[in-house]
């Protein structure tokens, strides 16, 4: 069973002509997401970043826990993602 590529263009096309609203509010939640979770991961990341920078400075081998922090936050968001982008 082979995908047609122009079809499946052209039904992407035809939903903005036919439901352009419903394009727009899909857009417009996904770009809120984003800002949401960047808001969230920034400070978070940041406040790690300079805590791993501190430590390299003086000499102290970074911690794993850091970075383990900011990755897990960052997985939950991506799951977060995973269901706001369905």
């Amino acid at each position: 069973m082979a995908i047609a590529i122009a079809d499946a263009v052209a039904a992407g096309f035809g939903l903005i002509r036919k439901r352009p609203g419903s394009v727009l509010v899909w857009g417009a939640v996904r770009t809120l997401y984003s800002f949401c979770a960047f808001a969230l991961i920034a400070p978070l990341f940041l406040a790690r970043l300079s805590d791993f920078l501190a430590r390299v400075r003086d000499g102290v081998p970074p911690d794993p826990a850091t970075i383990a922090g900011v990755q897990s936050a960052n997985i939950l968001l991506s799951i977060a993602g995973a269901f706001v982008g369905a």
